[in-house]
């Protein structure tokens, strides 16, 4: 989703789209909940409840061992309070 960002929202993408908005709330893998995250956004889709849920399942890190998944949560937390380092710049 990240990279059709910047295609036109053809059917497909609108179904993948709201595959990934009806979906992701109950995704348990940190990274895979960050990512889902990081594409909703660039998507202007709502991502607070996501974001808290992430939060809570991540605690504070600490049990991470992955340092590429922490980093990918830290992008993922910060999203709307920062620039998305993946959203494309029109």
């Amino acid at each position: 989703m990240l990279a059709l960002q910047d295609e036109q929202r053809t059917e497909m993408i609108q179904k993948s789209l709201s595959w990934l908005r009806q979906n992701a709330a109950s995704v348990d893998s940190v990274s895979s909940l960050a990512w889902c995250i990081l594409s909703l956004f660039v998507y202007q889709e709502p991502i607070g409840g996501l974001k808290n849920r992430l939060a809570a399942i991540i605690g504070d890190g600490r049990d991470i061992r992955n340092n590429a998944t922490l980093a990918t949560a830290i992008l993922a937390l910060k999203c709307g309070e920062m620039i998305h380092p993946f959203e494309v710049l029109r």
